[in-house]
């Protein structure tokens, strides 16, 4: 009996919708990054203030404001209750899903696109990730599509100006989301990728460096931040860039520390039951830097890029990227 393909996938759709809906209002907010950022947004919402964060009246330093500004979006619609502030994260990361399904279809087929959705849609660590009212959600979805899109310009023998304008306000609202780890892990990701899999590794940097696309990056991130900078009298800067991202990346902060091998668990257990398939994908490592795996080499340079950073980061979550 031949199986119809479509509706595997729309039964995927469904099963995806179900993963990152059920339940997010069924618990109260439990976690403490989740309550400071959905008290923060309420704070903000409530005074109408849109430039400086606080928590309990106190300026909050932690983070840039987009999350806060889609749970007061949230809130505004659904009131404030705990299924209001998951409901952003919770929507973003089925999106993403279906983002990832498209880029990989696009540069292969949808058989291929197809198992990378399920894969995710059954990663514990994607269900738990997108279910909490924090940034990452944000940050995840944002750099994901800031790097498929300088991807696919860079495999675009035609070089199209919207699809790099659109990958640089991309990576400009990832900053928005979370400040400039999504710059680091961008430039950290695309340089690896272009120094292993391409002859003339400078002149596709070249051509990434787009100007257009870094004046709409600066066009969407500075003005916040300078808006922040001039209200707080230069605090907030110096705190978060600081204290939040320079200190929070070299020594513990709020208990969450630990070795380098935190790390390599949070990712093996939280992609389980796929995770130990890796064991046997390491066999083929020369087989990446064939012509026909070039996408697989681009994923390679992503997760080593990404898995490195937070190894090497002082602080270990299991909802860093």
């Amino acid at each position: 009996m031949k199986i119809n393909e479509s509706n595997w996938l729309w039964w995927l759709v469904l099963g995806s919708l179900l993963i990152h809906f059920a339940n997010i209002g069924g618990f109260s907010i439990y976690a403490l990054d989740e309550a400071k950022n959905a008290t923060a947004a309420i704070e903000m919402w409530k005074q109408a203030e849109w430039v400086l964060p606080t928590f309990n009246g106190e300026p909050r330093y932690a983070k840039p404001p987009l999350h806060y500004y889609a749970f007061a979006l949230a809130y505004s619609w659904f009131g404030v209750n705990s299924f209001a502030a998951r409901f952003f994260p919770a929507l973003v990361g089925f999106c993403l899903i279906w983002v990832v399904y498209g880029f990989t279809r696009y540069h292969t087929n949808k058989r291929l696109a197809f198992w990378v959705a399920f894969v995710l849609s059954c990663s514990p660590h994607w269900a738990i990730q997108f279910h909490m009212a924090v940034p990452d959600p944000f940050l995840l979805f944002f750099l994901t599509f800031a790097l498929f899109c300088f991807y696919s310009f860079v495999k675009n023998d035609t070089k199209s100006h919207l699809l790099i304008l659109t990958a640089y306000a991309s990576l400009g609202l990832a900053v928005l989301s979370k400040g400039p780890v999504a710059i680091v892990l961008v430039a950290g990701i695309m340089g690896l990728y272009l120094l292993i899999g391409h002859k003339n590794p400078l002149r596709q940097i070249a051509a990434l460096l787009y100007v257009p696309g870094v004046v709409l990056f600066f066009g969407i991130v500075l003005p916040w931040y300078i808006l922040v900078g001039v209200q707080s009298e230069g605090q907030w800067i110096s705190e978060f860039f600081l204290k939040h991202n320079l200190s929070r990346f070299s020594a513990p902060m709020e208990g969450h520390g630990g070795g380098p091998w935190l790390t390599w668990t949070y990712v093996f257990v939280g992609m389980l039951p796929f995770s130990p398939l890796l064991v046997f994908r390491l066999r083929k490592l020369r087989s990446l830097l064939e012509p026909k795996n070039d996408l697989l080499l681009f994923s390679a340079c992503a997760a080593v890029a990404i898995v490195l950073f937070f190894s090497v980061s002082v602080p270990k979550l299991p909802n860093s990227p």
